[in-house]
């Protein structure tokens, strides 16, 4: 077998972070820590060059393709400074966050490769927020009062 690569994807945007914890619930969990990367084409072919063949690479909206990386030990989070992130800040990564990706090709389950997360530098955070709390409810944007008897 030949030599064990990786690589660096920059400037990349991050999905679905499970970053301090595994991803545990939900149909799809893995039990490991993961995180969908999407990137442009040419980070998409290098990436299809190193990933394992039952790794989707999917093709996104515009032109954009994504990956999901995981791995069973926590990757190493970082800022810009390289300074490592808390629990709280690592939790704070939400969609659109801008990062550096290390990524490693391990072989896995049957002897098959496989692209791993390896580690995750934050270089534009986007905070995750949660479901909008208000959501069912619609105000007339130019109207600061309202007459909805819902309201109080």
């Amino acid at each position: 077998m030949a030599d064990l690569q990786s690589i660096t994807l920059k400037d990349v945007e991050l999905r679905w972070a499970h970053l301090s914890e595994p991803s545990t619930k939900g149909e799809f969990a893995s039990n490991k820590y993961e995180v969908m990367v999407v990137m442009n084409k040419k980070q998409a072919d290098e990436v299809s060059k190193l990933k394992g063949s039952s790794q989707d690479l999917k093709e996104l909206d515009d032109g954009l393709f994504g990956i999901t990386l995981k791995s069973s030990k926590r990757p190493r989070v970082m800022n810009k400074r390289k300074e490592y992130l808390t629990d709280d800040e690592v939790k704070s990564i939400g969609n659109g966050t801008r990062a550096i990706v290390k990524a490693n090709q391990y072989v896995g389950f049957k002897g098959k490769v496989f692209l791993g997360l390896n580690a995750v530098m934050v270089t534009d955070l986007h905070e995750y927020m949660g479901a909008d709390p208000f959501a069912d409810i619609e105000v007339d944007a130019d109207d600061s009062t309202t007459d909805d008897d819902d309201l109080i």
